[in-house]
């Protein structure tokens, strides 16, 4: 079985791979390989405690982290006609390269960031996932791009929260997934509206507002 320290380690490569991408239906399967190993991640901590709450919360996360937003994006996505964002600033390959350097070096100074009493490693690659997603919102150039890193960024919280800590009540944890989804159901409406009225989503071009 999994460990712990796999599937978060999965869900940073996950990251580092949606760096050196640029097809918008490929970054979404690497989210949703995220939030599957992320679900997996409370199934496992569910099962092993005997956790009815958990268990049923990695189910939820799952199905919404890891098949409902990356569905409903991609969704977005075909209405929208995005099929790739080339980004700006760094390319693809470098992005990966620094992403690659981020991994190793919060990994092996994974201390740093660890609570007392929990494995390192697990905190190191949480905050590698955060990094990554925050590298992804500011080299991507469609909104569209953006709004996947930031989800990138939240998964890498969640991660981290889930390792460092002994547990969120599942009542507050639903309610934060719940408000998650609702989020990106409101950004996609957004997204929508923009597209409308910019007849693109491309921030570089975004140079004036219009009513």
């Amino acid at each position: 079985m999994a460990t712990f320290q796999e599937l978060v380690g999965l869900a940073a490569m996950a990251s580092l791979w949606m760096l050196g991408i640029t097809r918008v239906r490929s970054m979404l399967w690497g989210l949703g390989a995220q939030g599957a190993a992320l679900g997996a991640l409370l199934l496992f901590r569910g099962i092993n405690n005997g956790s009815i709450g958990e268990t049923l919360l990695g189910c939820a996360v799952i199905a919404v982290k890891a098949i409902a937003i990356p569905v409903f994006l991609n969704w977005s996505a075909c209405r929208l006609h995005v099929v790739r964002d080339r980004g700006v600033g760094l390319g693809p390959g470098l992005a990966m390269l620094a992403g690659a350097l981020i991994v190793v070096l919060c990994y092996f100074k994974s201390g740093w960031f660890s609570a007392a009493g929990s494995v390192s490693g697990n905190a190191g690659l949480a905050i590698a996932t955060v990094l990554m997603g925050l590298i992804i919102m500011m080299t991507r150039r469609l909104a569209l791009g953006m709004l996947i890193g930031f989800l990138v960024l939240d998964n890498g919280i969640f991660s981290y929260a889930f390792t460092q800590t002994p547990g969120i009540p599942v009542v507050i944890e639903l309610g934060v997934l719940f408000d998650l989804f609702m989020g990106v159901l409101l950004a996609g409406m957004v997204l929508f509206r923009v597209s409308r009225s910019f007849e693109h989503m491309d921030v570089l071009e975004m140079r004036e507002l219009h009513e």
